[in-house]
């Protein structure tokens, strides 16, 4: 088994709809998902974890953190553990290329 600490996924959503973010495909991630607004305004976010797969919408049971408020020019931090080989990070942003998402972790192999 191999152990990788690093920089996982990073996106910075340029439509407003939910979209995948992170897909496993084996092992595990532990990890810590940076949202950072870089608009001079408030806006929403929301973090949903499905274990259908990719391309698969998020349910009402999926979602972390639904139309979550961040203040301007804060970073919001969201601690993850666990997932299943199918699971799947999806997200959505308030307002188009400036809200941006990035998830630190350890995968294991």
């Amino acid at each position: 088994m191999t152990i990788t600490y690093n920089r996982l996924a990073a996106a910075r959503p340029a439509a407003l709809i939910e979209q995948d973010f992170y897909a496993l495909t084996s092992g595990e991630v532990i990890g810590v998902i940076h949202v950072c607004n870089q608009d001079a305004a408030a806006q929403t976010f929301s973090i949903a974890v499905t274990d259908a797969g990719t391309g698969v919408a998020a349910t009402g049971e999926d979602w972390i953190e639904y139309d979550t408020a961040i203040p301007a020019n804060t970073t919001f931090k969201i601690t993850l553990e666990g997932f299943a080989a199918t699971s799947t990070i999806r997200i959505i942003a308030s307002k188009v290329d400036v809200i941006s998402f990035v998830l630190f972790g350890m995968l294991k192999t």
